[in-house]
């Protein structure tokens, strides 16, 4: 188990870790990214998860989709979250 599974975040009342593992598909599998762009995507996702009090602890992929492990702050509606990277500008 590595390190970041570890820790634990606290709030105001509360101590939490929470854990997701998303993967992002593109569109019938086709093979279009590149590691430039998975960087890139990175570097999106960490600000907007950052507004949302979360973290990337991981972002890699393939040429036909990525994956994401997140550490999430309570407070935060998961659909929406995953709503707000999928349509970040």
């Amino acid at each position: 188990m590595t390190s970041f599974m570890t820790k634990l975040r606290s709030g105001a009342h509360s101590v939490f870790s929470i854990h997701l593992h998303v993967v992002f598909v593109t569109k019938y599998r086709r093979q279009v990214l590149t590691q430039e762009m998975i960087r890139d995507c990175q570097e999106v996702f960490d600000r907007v998860l950052e507004v949302n009090q979360s973290k990337l602890l991981e972002c890699n992929g393939e040429p036909d989709h990525l994956h994401l492990l997140l550490d999430i702050h309570p407070n935060n509606n998961i659909s929406d979250l995953i709503g707000s990277l999928k349509t970040v500008n």
